[in-house]
């Protein structure tokens, strides 16, 4: 009986997270941000959004350069920037949601309504769940814009063959599965920054702005853990880290690291999320 009623609160907080008009913005903002992201380089070395390259595919040999492809250009669309900015925009429901209900007390009574359990699960679930959702949705759109513009992998002639198997597989539909489970599990771990905050702040204007920071230091620290002896002696260990590698988890051969790791930091996102919540001296509950 305690599960089924953490489900139903988490569903319902999911439903407030997921309301309509949040989510068509927020899946509008990440098109913006998967198109403006770098899809190729022209031949003076200089790189072309996507958008860009997509309107002018119609005067580019699009069969001769493998980067043109469709599968290219989709992958292009999480490029460092969309990954800088995409956490606050798939999470921007949950942060909206949360942060009424703290300024208007309706929280407190949420509270009253349900156990401390139950209010965690379903909080930190929602959160999770909605950003992983509005941002798999996102990308599914962005790939499916883009399927009618560039060329497929059976678009391309036997000398591509090879390099076409290589880089996707044998089966398309798998690889584009795949794919589409990791970016799911990204969403999932770019919640999770939100969500603590979301615990703490009631500032909407300090939640929008300190997962940017957070984002980019963690970039920065990624970008360094690459380029020392860290990085240099365990590589797969830096990749497990790296949540912009989760897209390609199912496609790799060693992914348990990844998994474990990123297990764990739900873990710690639903326990400091109970201690914060139900710890903090300027509420009634």
């Amino acid at each position: 009986m305690k599960s089924k009623c953490h489900f139903k609160g988490a569903f319902f907080e999911l439903r407030k997270c997921l309301y309509f008009p949040f989510f068509v913005l927020s899946v509008a903002g990440l098109n913006i941000l998967f198109f403006m992201s770098e899809g190729a380089k022209g031949a003076d070395g200089k790189g072309y959004s996507v958008w860009r390259v997509m309107t002018l595919s119609s005067h580019l040999s699009l069969t001769e350069r493998i980067d043109y492809g469709w599968l290219h250009m989709w992958e292009a669309g999480l490029g460092p920037w969309t990954l800088l900015a995409a956490p606050v925009i798939a999470a921007a429901g949950y942060i909206y949601t949360n942060s009424e209900e703290k300024r208007n007390r309706a929280e407190v009574f949420i509270k009253m309504r349900r156990n401390r359990i139950s209010f965690t699960v379903s909080k930190v679930v929602s959160g999770m769940l909605s950003s992983a959702i509005t941002l798999t949705a996102a990308y599914l759109l962005f790939g499916g814009i883009l399927f009618f513009f560039f060329p497929k992998p059976s678009d391309y002639g036997e000398s591509f063959a090879e390099v076409i198997k290589l880089m996707y597989g044998d089966d398309t539909v798998v690889y584009v599965l795949k794919k589409t489970a990791g970016v799911f599990l990204m969403g999932v771990g770019m919640a999770i920054v939100p969500i603590v905050l979301c615990a703490f702040i009631d500032d909407r204007y300090l939640l929008v702005s300190l997962p940017l920071l957070a984002a980019y230091l963690y970039e920065r620290i990624m970008q360094r853990l690459y380029y020392t002896t860290v990085g240099m002696e365990h590589p797969e260990t830096v990749e497990a880290l790296n949540i912009e590698k989760l897209p390609y988890l199912f496609l790799r051969q060693q992914k348990w690291l990844s998994l474990i790791l990123l297990a764990g930091s739900v873990l710690i996102c639903f326990i400091s999320y109970h201690l914060i919540r139900f710890r903090r001296k300027d509420e009634v509950l």
